[in-house]
Order: structure tokens, then sequence, then C-alpha cells
């Protein structure tokens, strides 16, 4: 299905826009030229009223002098520009004698026609339409003389149709260049969204290459801000999802050699006690491979900040909860667990499980990297800067890092539990700290969160 074109949209949109403003001005055009026109009638009446009475005596001058009403009517030339003559009419009584009409004969009557301004409809014939005249009436102050004009109202509005009308046939021949012109605008104007969508497709995912608002528009600025950042979260989404892809590829390599080896083993060996050991070998392997394989997919989920929806974590319930499935292992590898919390509850804005998982790994390193009789300690506390710390520390001779312990068949200490740890660490705004921790322990690895981040609440 074809898409439609935001050009022609935008495009139809603006034409009926101009359409609806060109009638919109046509209109008001209309009505403002009624109303002058209106104004200007009834200036003109009453002008040519008072006018007629300052003038001497009309119509009983002379014996058989014509009056207006006897003018021939063919000594005015007729034209366009006087079609308002014959809609223009004048009454004029001399000392209430009608002395001038100067109405066409077939319209005259007797019209009686109100002191002042006044709208009059007259009926010619039972079979024509009625006509409607605006008349002004006025008299002299002794009676002697009274005038009245009159103007038939539908050529005022003919005038003013014909004036509209004239106005719009212009426009009317302009409108298709001003289309081609809105269209040319439109298209140019959409030229930079093209080039953004360029720019855009052209950007590289396995780079660090970002849209350069710098020389763009203000109004694409948060169009270009959104994409980038889009970006940004695309590029860090790839390159978790490549450095997992690196950890499984590195981390699966010796314990699948070793599966391999002992399998192969197990198959060669004609000695029932060596394959009974191959076998044994090869089930530890597998069960090594199966645990690195969970903690890596533990680290890719530490990795996706979206799914770790923060709340708030009473971190001395947290540990009491995961050190106590600690206690029968601790028994069988003989280490003590000792739990140590401050005087009241720390709390953090935090992910229950992700913390859990934390704690679990540093634990686990503990156990499985220092000697049986070793003592683990957890401390939940605040520093002296009020930061919130979560520690394990312990008082074995190993050492201080993961890649420098020894290596346990049954355990997996390659390093992915620390790994895991900082990143679920670096989640939560925190950091993992190694030091040496409080005598007599001489190695521990704690998360520290900023003063900012805590809040302390008094047992119930």
């Amino acid at each position: 299905m074809t898409q439609p074109s935001l050009a022609r949209h935008l495009w139809r949109w603006t034409l009926a826009a101009l359409a609806a403003a060109w009638l919109a001005l046509m209109l008001a055009s209309y009505f403002a030229g009624m109303h002058e026109a209106g104004e200007i009638t009834d200036g003109h009446l009453a002008s040519a009223a008072h006018v007629l009475l300052q003038l001497p005596a009309i119509g009983a001058g002379a014996a058989g002098a014509p009056t207006p009403a006897d003018a021939d009517d063919d000594a005015i030339a007729s034209g366009r520009h006087l079609k308002l003559a014959s809609s223009v009419a004048v009454l004029v009584w001399e000392n209430g004698v009608l002395v001038s009409d100067t109405r066409p004969p077939a319209q005259r009557g007797g019209v009686d026609f109100p002191r002042g301004y006044a709208t009059t409809v007259v009926r010619q014939e039972p079979d024509q339409a009625p006509r409607r005249w605006r008349s002004f009436s006025a008299e002299r102050a002794d009676g002697s003389r009274k005038v009245t004009t009159m103007i038939d109202l539908d050529q005022p509005t003919r005038i003013v149709r014909e004036v509209t009308f004239t106005i719009a046939r212009p426009s009317l021949v302009v409108l298709p260049l001003v289309a081609l012109l809105l269209w040319w605008a439109i298209r140019r104007g959409l030229r930079p969204l093209n080039a953004l969508s360029n720019r855009v497709a052209a950007l590289k995912l396995h780079g660090s290459e970002r849209l350069d608002a710098s020389h763009g528009y203000a109004e694409f600025a948060s169009t270009v801000a959104a994409i980038n950042g889009l970006v940004a979260r695309l590029q860090s989404r790839a390159e978790a999802e490549r450095a997992f892809a690196s950890d499984v590829a590195h981390e699966l390599r010796t314990p699948l050699a070793a599966i391999a080896l002992q399998a192969d083993v197990a198959a060669q060996h004609p000695d029932a006690a060596s394959r009974a050991r191959a076998l044994e070998r090869l089930q530890q392997e597998a069960l090594r491979a199966g645990q690195i394989l969970a903690q890596l997919l533990d680290l890719a989920r530490a990795q996706r900040p979206d799914q770790a929806a923060l709340q708030d974590v009473c971190l001395d319930t947290l540990a009491a909860d995961v050190m106590a499935g600690f206690a029968q292992a601790s028994v069988d590898s003989d280490h003590a667990l000792e739990l140590r919390c401050g005087e009241a509850p720390v709390h953090v804005p935090g992910n229950a499980l992700l913390l859990e998982l934390a704690l679990r790994n540093l634990i686990d390193n503990a156990i499985g990297h220092t000697p049986s009789g070793t003592q683990v300690v957890v401390q939940v506390c605040r520093t002296g800067g009020g930061q919130a710390r979560l520690a394990v520390c312990d008082s074995g001779a190993g050492a201080a890092t993961a890649a420098q312990a020894p290596v346990d068949a049954e355990r997996d200490h390659l390093g992915l539990g620390l790994r895991l740890v900082e990143r679920i660490a670096a989640l939560h705004g925190a950091r993992l700290v190694r030091d040496a921790g409080p005598a007599p322990t001489t190695h521990c690895f704690a998360m520290e969160w900023k003063s900012d981040d805590v809040s302390e609440t008094a047992h119930a």
C-alpha cells in the first residue's frame, strides 16, 4: 500500500486554509461594503434634502416653467457610471402642494413619507416584486417647503455586489499561481526533514556516531536529541550483547573442552575404574558449565536497567534472608558466617532481586576463595560520610581478586561473580569497593551508596 505524501497533505490543508481565508475576506468585504454604502447613502440623502431646502421656489417660479417631474429623461446621457441616477428621486412640496416628483411615472403614487430617515416598501404592480426605498424627509421651520429624497435600496446592493466580485475575480486568477508557489515552498521546506532522514539512515550502530545538531534547525532539536538517545541505547544494548557473547564463548571454552576430553577418555579407556572416574569428572564439568551459563544469564539480566524497578529495600532484612540460605553450605565447608548490622536499619532504593543476587555472589565468592575454618562477615552499616554499605569480608589468606584464587572443580572462580556485582552496583548508583575491611578480616568487597540515596529508619 502506497503511503500518502506529507507534502501533498500539507499542500491540501494550506490550500483549504487559503480558500477559507479568501472566502472570509470576500464575505467581510461584502458586509463591510453594505454597511458603508448605507452610511454613505444616508449622508447623501440628508445633504441633498438640506440643499433643496435652501433653494428658491421650485416648480412655481414662472408660468409654464418645466418642473423636474416634466424634465426630459433623454437630456441626461445614459451610461454604466450613471446607473445610480435612475434609482434616485426627489419630492418637493411648496405650501403643501407637490411641485416636483422625479420618480418614473410608473412608480409615482400617494405614499406618506415620515420625517427623518425611513425605509418604505412600494409595490408597483400586483404581479411585480415590491421595491424598497430609503428616504429622508425634512421641512423648513415655517412649513413652507418639505423635501423628501429617496433611493432605491436594490441599486446600492448591486453596486456593492459588483465591487465585491470585481475584487474577487483577479484573486481567482491569482489562486492557481499561489497554489503552485505553495507547492514549491512546501517541497523546499521539507528538504531539511529529508536530509535528516538520510543522516539517520547513514548512522552506524556499531560505533559512537551521533547526529550533529549544531547545523540543524531549532524545530529539529528535540527530534535529533531523541534519535541520539535512541542510538545510544541501541549501541549500549548491542555492546552488551557482544560482551555477553564474548563472555559465553570465553567462559564456556574450558568446561566444554574438559567435557569433550573426559567423554573421549570414558569412551576409549578399557579400565572400568578409570572410565568411572572419567564419567564422574564429565558430570562435574557439565554441572560446572551449567553454573557458568546460569551466572552469565544473571550477568546479562543485570545489564538491563529497564527491568529493574527501584523500590525501597531494607539491607538488613535482605542480608538476613540471603545468609539463611547459606547456613547449610557454611556448615558443610566449615565456614563461620556472621551478620553485623548497625543500630538502625538502612534502606536504599533498589531492586531486591538484583541486590540479593549480588550479595549471594559475594558470599559465594568468599566461601569459595577461603579455606575451611575461615570467618565470613556480612556487614550492613553507614560510613562516617553517611554512605550505606553492604559488605562481605573474610579472614582468609586468599587473593583479593577472583583471578588469583585457586580453582575448585565444583565452583566457578572465573571472576564472573565480581563482574556481576559491579554491574548491579552501577545499576543502583553504587560502587564496588575492595579493601581490607575491619579487623580481624583481611579481604572485603563492599557496595557503597551515596549519602543522598539512602534513608535510615529507627527500630519499631
